[in-house]
């Protein structure tokens, strides 16, 4: 039996509590773009999530079946949030599908990607390929995706989180090799990363350069997502046993929490739930983080108690 990896529930857990209060930053302060602690928190953390599922679904051998397991986990979850925000809203459309980015896109894409993941594992052995060779090839296509506008269903999204994915995937196919070179200089890439990401941008080029080009936008959101996924990972397992609350956080509970959270922030903004914390903007942060996170947090134990929506809304 695989022994149980308590450093990546570890990394869940502090991964889900930075979504949170990212998202906490993002609808209180007007200006979230330019707030380093959002810049931080966004320059890695979905990356990282992507990066952690690809490292924890890598097999030896992939079966076609395991899409049926993931389409309840993620899909229905995806479209059962939806309709019940489309209820509460009373407005019935299917921007939540086009634009998934608009409501819990991270399930949605989460199970694309692990998709495209199995069948591209199954070309390499159908065309005797080697994976990594196919996983390289279609990154780079998948990337190219990038600079087409106006894109439906999320592919963009697909399309930007895949090598992520597909990295996670790699390292743990060779984690008996690789480990041992990234431990050796975590140092090095926390330096990196904490320098690279105070300039990071989410929409715009980083701020040292008045360049403003998509090519060098992709291109410095991708190395500073790639760094702080190696860092934080490496980082991680200097801390591989339970840690009170946040292993509990991310063995089993980041889906849900980061679905049910999302409901709850978009219900704060449906019904204009406001505070003014213009003097005390920080204070207001820590408030609305303690509230979104434990009304979630109780959102997701009730649920809980019904087998039949749990599966819905959670999957489970």
């Amino acid at each position: 039996m695989n022994k149980r990896l308590y450093y990546i529930d570890n990394l869940r857990g502090l991964l889900i509590i930075l979504v949170v209060l990212g998202h906490c930053i993002q609808n209180l302060d007007l200006d979230f773009d330019h707030n380093i602690v959002f810049r931080y928190i966004y320059s890695f953390h979905m990356p990282l999530f992507m990066f952690i599922s690809g490292f924890v679904s890598y097999k030896k051998e992939y079966k076609f079946i395991s899409i049926k397991r993931r389409f309840i986990q993620l899909v229905i979850p995806f479209i059962a949030w939806a309709m019940l925000g489309l209820t509460i809203q009373g407005e019935y459309n299917w921007t939540w599908l086009t634009q998934p980015d608009t409501g819990l896109w991270f399930l949605w894409v989460l199970f694309w990607i692990g998709v495209i993941h199995i069948v591209l594992s199954k070309l390499s052995v159908i065309l005797k390929i080697e994976e990594n060779l196919i996983f390289g090839i279609s990154c780079i296509l998948f990337l190219g995706i990038l600079f087409i506008n106006k894109l439906s269903f999320g592919y963009h999204l697909v399309a930007w989180y895949l090598p992520f994915y597909l990295m996670g995937s790699i390292l743990k196919r060779f984690e008996n090799q690789l480990f041992p070179i990234i431990n050796k200089n975590y140092f090095v890439l926390g330096m990196l990363f904490v320098i690279l990401a105070f300039y990071w941008m989410r929409n715009e080029s980083p701020t040292f350069i008045n360049i403003n080009s998509q090519a060098l936008i992709f291109g410095y959101k991708f190395i500073v997502g790639f760094i702080g996924c190696l860092f934080f990972i490496s980082l991680g397992q200097f801390f591989d046993d339970k840690i009170l609350y946040l292993s509990e956080l991310g063995s089993g509970m980041t889906l849900g929490i980061y679905a049910v959270h999302q409901f709850v922030i978009r219900l704060l903004v449906h019904f204009k739930i406001q505070m003014d914390w213009s003097d005390n903007f920080w204070i207001g942060v820590l408030i609305a983080f303690i509230f979104v996170f434990g009304i979630s947090f109780l959102i997701y134990r009730l649920i809980g108690y019904s087998r039949y929506i749990s599966k819905i809304l959670l999957g489970k």
